[in-house]
């Protein structure tokens, strides 16, 4: 993965934080978890797309009031990945951050 692709996550991210009225700190936590991820696995361009949306979705999930559902996840890749993929690999981002959803305790 190159930088270029992961800016393009990021904007991904930032533009889908505003249009569902989240706060711009997820986007910077989501983020955060994409780095970790990315410190350990390498992703191709599908992959990466995917990690984005898990990222985002576990960072709404801990850090809103009203986060982003997995139905509209769903809607958001137009059904690209089911809520089976994104399930999978929310679990494998949890083992890899150790549970450690807070960035500000991280290592």
């Amino acid at each position: 993965m190159d930088a270029t692709w992961r800016f393009k996550m990021c904007r991904w991210m930032f533009e889908t934080c505003k249009a569902f009225g989240l706060t711009q700190d997820v986007v910077g936590i989501a983020i955060h978890y994409l780095d970790q991820y990315l410190s350990v696995h390498s992703a191709d361009k599908i992959t990466l797309q995917l990690l984005s949306m898990v990222c985002l979705f576990v960072a709404s999930k801990m850090h809103e009031s009203q986060p982003i559902t997995m139905e509209e996840m769903e809607l958001l890749c137009e059904h690209k990945f089911s809520s089976d993929d994104i399930t999978k690999l929310e679990a494998k981002l949890l083992g890899v951050l150790d549970w450690k959803l807070d960035p500000c305790v991280s290592p």
